[in-house]
């Protein structure tokens, strides 16, 4: 899925960059704030 390629994707805490990355572990695009560190799915 490549949905989220054309729109950033922003912190709802700090509006920092969202690093996108795929986790074998949940099998999906992650998505980890680089200032505050939160970890979530994107799917």
């Amino acid at each position: 899925m490549k949905e989220h390629d054309d729109e950033e994707i922003t912190c709802w805490i700090c509006s920092a960059e969202i690093i996108e990355y795929f986790e074998e572990k949940y099998q999906g695009q992650r998505g980890k704030c680089a200032i505050c560190e939160i970890d979530f799915p994107l799917e």
